[in-house]
């Protein structure tokens, strides 16, 4: 099964990580915030905001988190490269462990970036 992170990546790009970190598939995550995939891909996109109650849920499967951190949007002038964009399509939360270093990776310069 292929992820499509990519298609969010720059939307959200901490809680992406966050759900790459704890194993968490789109799919799990839909059915954890009580939502419909379709649902949570237009809020991944930023077409539709989060709902109350989905916050709440989102810092219940991420307590070590702020929700605000995992739905901060990243400055524009830090969007990812495209080589970042390709490592993200790639992965999948059940690759190996080579495959989730190389998004954690990615996960630190989203980080650094945003701390900027």
């Amino acid at each position: 099964m292929q992820n499509d992170t990519s298609e969010a990546l720059t939307v959200f790009p901490h809680l992406l990580c966050a759900m790459t970190r704890a194993g968490i598939t789109r799919n799990e995550l839909a059915v954890i915030l009580g939502i419909s995939r379709s649902t949570l891909q237009r809020r991944l996109r930023g077409s539709i905001e989060f709902r109350w109650n989905e916050l709440l849920r989102l810092h219940a499967v991420f307590p070590d988190v702020p929700v605000s951190y995992l739905l901060k949007r990243p400055k524009p002038s830090s969007h990812n490269t495209d080589k970042e964009v390709k490592t993200c399509q790639n992965t999948t939360a059940a690759n190996t462990a080579d495959a989730k270093s190389s998004v954690m990776a990615i996960c630190a310069v989203n980080a650094r970036k945003s701390s900027d």
